[in-house]
């Protein structure tokens, strides 16, 4: 909302969520600041999680190199055939693990 601190509220929506997506495009993994943040701050929680759930799903958007420190999960190509359905999959295979 207006006025609300961003970052703040970016660490929240983390903390509560239950998967991110992590949206990778030519412009988003050479930017500096504040997507990186974001993208880091998702990592360190991700860190935090038990092994073997699915919390962060890589989503190239295009043809790009996955960034080193997010080369450990397997991404998704949402540009080529099946990609949204791999996603859908990957979503609903989590949501079942919630209970």
């Amino acid at each position: 909302l207006p006025g609300q601190d961003w970052k703040e509220g970016i660490a929240a929506a983390v903390r509560k969520s239950d998967v991110v997506v992590v949206c990778l495009s030519r412009s988003s993994i050479v930017r500096t600041g504040f997507v990186q943040w974001e993208i880091r701050f998702a990592l360190d929680v991700a860190d935090e999680k038990p092994p073997g759930i699915v919390f962060i799903i890589p989503a190239r958007l295009e043809e790009v190199a996955v960034p080193d420190r997010l080369s450990r999960w397997q991404w998704v190509n949402l540009f080529q055939e099946q990609g949204y359905e791999k996603l859908a999959l990957a979503l609903r295979m989590r949501e079942g693990s919630l209970g």
